[in-house]
């Protein structure tokens, strides 16, 4: 069972989490956090000035506890948009080069 604390864990802290945010923040909430925290890690190149500026805050926002109370689906959402642009944007990639080799 101790294996599994620690593997559980370390995901929570890949993700961006603490164990304290999974059990009283909202679903979307969670979600976006997630995918900001994928976002600029992996896809920073991807994104534009403004969508990076956007994204930064919206993890400092999520960061902060006071602003956390205050961040409203329809900023989660606009977060989760930008992450369904980018992995468009990467499929297309990914297939271009797939039909390049064949």
């Amino acid at each position: 069972m101790k294996e599994a604390d620690k593997q559980l864990n370390n995901w929570i802290k890949e993700c961006g989490f603490t164990e304290k945010m999974l059990f009283n923040e909202s679903v979307e909430l969670l979600r976006a956090k997630r995918l900001a925290t994928n976002l600029i890690k992996e896809s920073g190149r991807q994104l534009t000035a403004k969508e990076v500026l956007v994204v930064q805050k919206f993890l400092q926002d999520v960061g902060n506890g006071k602003k956390r109370a205050s961040i409203t689906r329809q900023t989660c959402y606009r977060i989760m948009n930008i992450g369904k642009r980018i992995n468009r944007q990467q499929y297309r990639q990914r297939r271009k080069i797939r039909q390049s080799f064949k």
